[in-house]
């Protein structure tokens, strides 16, 4: 179906996000209307001041593990170093930290679009997310909506019955996805605590026309 959820051992804790709060001061560039998250990227050095150089480590294991044990999509696309046919994966240097706060959310939206003429919007290919909120049950909100079937929709065309799946942000819990997938962020209904999140992009550079990418 595109995605796999599992609940690891990699909690955040009290202290922990004590520590991520002080990264936590900027809003992204996309209009309020789209998204209302404050976000950070962390890089090593940054995770480990914060406790969490596990968490980033074991984020940072997931590309290796798959380009050893997965078998990937057929792709007519020759790899672009560092990437190769056996190794296809590649990792950036840091992780999102992003909250939401009461009412936060994020439109539908896919981390790597189909454009109109075919091409994708950038290089990635899997989508990881890390969360870290206790105790988080489905009437606070904040739910990671997906849909499963739409890796071959253009967003705007994504038909409005489109079969979805909601995925609550637990402590622990990891969520791993087709990052061509539309999915949204539904609106935090708690004041009780914010609803953070730890993501990791793993990419798939190659000859397809993608433009303008960064990618390590």
């Amino acid at each position: 179906d595109g995605f796999a959820v599992t609940e690891s051992q990699w909690k955040i804790t009290q202290d922990q996000h004590k520590q991520l709060t002080a990264y936590l001061t900027e809003k992204t560039n996309q209009l309020d209307d789209v998204r209302t998250d404050t976000v950070h990227f962390l890089n090593q050095e940054q995770a480990s001041l914060c406790g969490l150089e596990q968490h980033y480590a074991f984020l940072m294991s997931i590309a290796a593990h798959l380009n050893d044990h997965h078998t990937f999509r057929p792709s007519v696309h020759e790899p672009l170093p560092p990437a190769t046919r056996s190794t296809p994966l590649t990792l950036p240097s840091e992780i999102q930290i992003a909250e939401y706060c009461k009412d936060g959310f994020y439109k539908q939206h896919s981390d790597n679009s189909l454009r109109d003429d075919g091409v994708r919007s950038n290089f990635r290919e899997y989508t990881c997310i890390l969360y870290g909120n206790d105790d988080w049950t489905s009437d606070m909100g904040g739910a990671l909506r997906l849909w499963p079937e739409s890796r071959d929709h253009p967003q705007s065309r994504l038909p409005r019955d489109a079969p979805f799946v909601d995925i609550l942000p637990k402590n622990g819990r990891l969520l791993l996805f087709d990052s061509c997938l539309a999915h949204s962020v539904q609106r935090v209904l708690t004041d009780k605590q914010p609803r953070r999140a730890l993501t990791l992009w793993i990419n798939r550079p190659n000859d397809s026309g993608v433009e303008g990418e960064t990618y390590y």
